[in-house]
């Protein structure tokens, strides 16, 4: 694949991070509590019922032309022993809302998500626009470093790590989430909170109708082998109720590895005989080997049905 440059080599530092923006585990997507969404790696079927449902939807993901993921030479392989990559191969990435790279022996990986003119028009973000992301890992790496939000000509993306604070020739990533394990783990974060998190972040320089640059590049460390899955990436603004005090109703995600519910204290699973088949006590779930079928999903005061196929 082609080469490009955001960071040099890795390092990795002790831990020292707070969690307070996971929750530990990740379903199809209906929410009344989003006004815009912007995925970059989401199923098209679920960005579809959003648009439904009457959310805007600003497109970030890759499509073979303006926009696209990029892998250093050498650093990742497709796929892991759980989950590989949707359509990935040595010639052609072609993803639908999930990815799953394995670092392979150059001694350091990366990859980025990429987006080159014309743009993408990212003039509604704001400091409540919240990023999101559904993380696992069979046998993760001590760290990875996430860059968000790398607009050309501005250089102040929002630089975080999950797992041990990361050094990147001592520019230290403060880790937001804990080490990544086999159980399907989301980070959802506002921008106003990377920044109070990695102060240099400036959202405000982001704002844009002709956004370009790499909106989300990652580094997964230098051990050959070790992987990293990722499902529902996106941003979203949420919805503003007009009423002070009054929330609206919890956002529901489903891609057809996870469901997610960002911000929820709970989620339960029910089949059509009203039965719990699973529940969590947070707000992501992982749906593999479920059986296939028609289940109910209860996020907070939110129903919604979904399809597992």
């Amino acid at each position: 694949m082609k080469k490009i440059t955001i960071l040099a080599a890795l390092a990795v530092a002790p831990f020292a991070a707070q969690a307070q923006y996971t929750s530990d585990a990740t379903l199809e997507a209906l929410s009344a509590d989003m006004s815009v969404v912007y995925p970059i790696n989401l199923q098209v079927a679920c960005s579809e019922k959003l648009q439904a449902a009457g959310v805007e939807v600003v497109e970030l993901a890759p499509n073979g032309d303006n926009r696209n993921l990029w892998v250093w030479d050498g650093t990742f392989n497709a796929g892991d022993s759980s989950y590989p990559g949707i359509g990935w191969n040595a010639d052609e990435m072609n993803f639908d809302g999930y990815t799953a790279l394995e670092v392979a022996s150059a001694g350091w990986s990366g990859a980025g998500y990429n987006i080159v003119t014309p743009g993408a028009d990212l003039s509604k973000i704001s400091g409540d626009t919240h990023f999101h992301i559904a993380l696992r890992s069979s046998n993760a790496p001590a760290s990875v470093a996430f860059i968000i939000m790398d607009r050309d000509g501005v250089n102040k993306p929002a630089k975080v790590a999950v797992g041990e604070n990361f050094n990147d020739n001592g520019t230290v990533f403060p880790a937001i989430a804990p080490k990544l394990t086999d159980e399907w783990m989301q980070v959802d974060i506002t921008l106003a909170d990377l920044k109070r998190v990695y102060t240099d972040f400036d959202w405000e320089a982001n704002v844009s109708d002709a956004w370009c640059g790499n909106v989300l590049s990652f580094l997964a460390g230098g051990v050959t082998g070790t992987n990293l899955s990722m499902d529902a990436i996106y941003f979203y603004n949420p919805k503003d109720s007009g009423v002070k005090g009054v929330q609206n109703d919890q956002v529901i995600v489903y891609t057809g590895k996870t469901i997610s519910a960002p911000g929820a204290a709970s989620m339960v699973l029910y089949n059509m005989a009203g039965q719990t088949v699973k529940s969590t006590a947070n707000g992501i779930m992982g749906v593999e080997g479920l059986a296939k079928g028609v289940y109910v999903v209860k996020a907070g005061k939110t129903v919604s049905k979904i399809i597992v196929k």
